[in-house]
């Protein structure tokens, strides 16, 4: 089975228990896919390589924040310019990657390399606010943001 018949397949399961396109498969991924790397969907990746990727997506667009904000505010520490985007990105990395992780937990999800060929040992439980993701992934991408701009505000003098 090819990688865009799986996530077909992904996207099918997990939209009929209720979790958003957009929260299956982020933009990200799509534009990686379209590089021609075929990283697994965020529900079925291990967590290694799902905090690296959304921690280093998150840090990335927030340096560019940074970049612009020093632009306007040159009075922003150089030190502040590196450490906000790399905390903000740990930080927006790993509580991302819990949520993801714990919905494919209650989903009962394998890993990419063995969907969709296994057998799931239980039923899956209905889903729940928490396993749909929709407003858990909203709340941890404005929690993140909100704190790396407190912390941006706190940083000026």
């Amino acid at each position: 089975m090819s990688h865009d018949e799986k996530v077909a397949r992904l996207i099918a399961e997990l939209e009929a228990h209720g979790i958003r396109r957009g929260s299956i498969v982020p933009p990200i991924y799509k534009w990686l896919w379209k590089l021609g790397v075929l990283v697994p969907p965020p529900h079925c990746q291990h967590w290694t390589g799902l905090a690296a990727l959304t921690t280093i997506n998150f840090a990335a667009m927030f340096l560019v924040l940074t970049l612009l904000w020093r632009w306007r505010a040159p009075a922003l520490p150089g030190w502040l310019l590196w450490a906000l985007p790399l905390t903000g990105g740990a930080i927006f990395g790993l509580l991302m990657t819990a949520a993801y992780r714990y919905a494919a937990a209650l989903l009962k999800l394998p890993v990419w390399k063995e969907y969709p060929d296994y057998a799931r040992a239980e039923s899956v439980r209905q889903a729940s606010p928490w396993v749909r993701c929709d407003l858990w992934v909203r709340l941890m991408f404005a929690a993140g943001v909100l704190a790396m701009l407190a912390a941006a505000v706190a940083g000026l003098p």
